[in-house]
């Protein structure tokens, strides 16, 4: 084995060394608190906003200003009013099939470093964080349909975790219907808190929203849409996944489809 591979196996264990232990307890009991959905109905009931839909519905596309008092300076030259994303999966087109070159192009394009082992987004400290892993759909051509992919930015390849998921198990990762692939986020916990403690894991959140900016723009070039969506059991999509969820934990799931239109 190459000494670079063999680094990149060992990493989790070399970081291991420099982890403190009351730093990572903490930042596991964040992540639980932050990101796992309620899952028993009591749960559920005291995790419901209080607001109905139509009260909430005034937060949403609403610019904050800090003050009715403060002064507004119009810009000299008005930009062009486009918005550069279109707009989130709400329902994918069923049966689309895509193809491995479509769906090796985003992922390239949108995380595979350069001869110089750089990425195209930023990360804190260039340690790079945050896993991206592969879930292909039935209709997915050229790769093993119904799988779970893990990208290597570096060696531009893919590490097989799983190759038998049942179809039932993939439509259920979320409602949404009509998914042809779904990318999953997962922060590398020893990594990325070795270095820089609690400020590290913050980093780490905003890589995975980097990621996720990179590969929307990706998908777009060839008309697929996408939805980010953190309403997810982390044990369970480890467990499908089948990595260890101690290590790596499971932060947010992107779905891409090609936009059901209407006759």
């Amino acid at each position: 084995m190459k000494e670079q591979d063999l680094l990149s196996v060992q990493q989790i264990h070399l970081a291991q060394e420099f982890v403190d232990s009351q730093v990572e307890r903490a930042v596991r009991a964040f992540h639980l608190e932050a990101i796992s959905p309620a899952t028993s109905p009591f749960e559920t009931w005291f995790s419901t906003p209080s607001l109905d839909a139509e009260s909430l519905s005034h937060f949403e596309l609403t610019e904050t200003r800090f003050s009715h008092l403060t002064q507004s300076l119009p810009l000299p030259q008005k930009a062009p009013l486009r918005v550069g994303r279109q707009s989130s999966l709400i329902q994918g087109t069923p049966h689309h099939t895509v193809n491995s070159d479509t769906l090796c192009a985003i992922v390239q394009n949108a995380f595979g470093a350069d001869t110089q082992r750089r990425r195209p987004y930023p990360s804190g400290g260039a340690l790079y964080t945050v896993e991206c892993l592969v879930i292909t759909g039935p209709y997915v051509t050229g790769l093993k349909p119904l799988s779970v992919l893990h990208y290597l930015p570096v060696s531009h390849a893919f590490e097989l975790l799983q190759e038998s998921l049942i179809l039932k198990e993939y439509e259920g990762i979320t409602d949404l219907s009509g998914v042809s692939f779904y990318l999953l986020y997962c922060i590398n916990l020893k990594k990325s808190i070795f270095k820089y403690r609690y400020r590290g894991y913050r980093l780490s959140i905003l890589e995975a929203g980097s990621m996720y900016q990179q590969a929307l723009l990706e998908a777009e070039h060839f008309g697929l849409s996408s939805r980010v969506i953190a309403g997810f059991s982390e044990g369970s999509m480890a467990h499908l996944c089948g990595i260890n969820a101690s290590l790596m934990l499971p932060t947010i799931i992107q779905a891409f489809g090609l936009e059901q239109r209407d006759p």
